[in-house]
Order: C-alpha cells, then structure tokens, then sequence
C-alpha cells in the first residue's frame, strides 16, 4: 500500500518529465540556466552561440551531477530571457533533473512588456 507524500506535488514536474519527490535528490533551488534578452539575440546574433552555451550548460550540470547535485530549480522568467526550448536542449542532455520556475521578473511594477496588454484596461494609476 503506498501512503500519500505529505508534498502538494508529488510527483515533480521536470522539463523531462515528471519526477517523484522522493526522487530530487540533492536540489540546487534558485539558478538561472540562461538569462538573456532576445532583443539582442535577434539584432546581434553573433554575440550568442546557442549550441556552446548548451554544450557549456550540460558540462556544468554534469560536474555538478558528479558532485551529487540530482535537480536544479531554474528560476529564470519571463522578462530575463525564458526560453523552455533553450532549457529542453540541455535537459535531453544532462542527468540533472530541471524544475522551470513561472512568473515574470518586475523590479517595481507590472513590466513594460506586459503593461498594455491583458483582459482589463490598462491602469494609469489614477482614481476616480
């Protein structure tokens, strides 16, 4: 009889699936595999080389894996350059287990990206 994991998510979602919580591990909980901006990405591809930044992410997660790291939070959101493809590519090719964080980066407020947009009418911080 198996008893129920007093964690709310049992099991985890992994960018490869999903992971028992038993399972984690040693868990490193707030890295950033990538932070990055696609405004640059796109007008100065020459700057970012996709496939070595993977190559260079899977050998740190593997050094890490050899050390006894099992999962990695990657807390990079919207607005810091989240590119779950990006994040796949490594996850395929490393032992480490990824955990994606949601959410969008803002310092002091809604972020510019997202100010105008949505259901409701955009707040100009007036009252009536």
């Amino acid at each position: 009889m198996r008893t129920e994991s007093p964690l709310p998510h049992d099991p985890v979602p992994t960018v490869r699936g999903p992971v028992a919580a038993a399972d984690l591990g040693i868990t490193l909980a707030h890295e950033h595999l990538f932070v990055l901006s696609s405004e640059f990405q796109s007008n100065f591809p020459h700057l970012w080389d996709r496939e070595a930044g993977v190559r260079k992410a899977v050998r740190q997660l593997e050094e890490a894996y050899a050390a006894g790291v099992r999962t990695l939070v990657d807390m990079t959101v919207l607005g810091q350059g989240r590119d779950i493809n990006l994040v796949r590519a490594v996850a395929e090719r490393t032992a480490v287990n990824i955990v994606l964080a949601t959410g969008v980066y803002s310092v002091d407020g809604i972020p510019l990206f997202a100010r105008f947009r949505g259901p409701a009418p955009p707040s100009r911080g007036t009252t009536r």
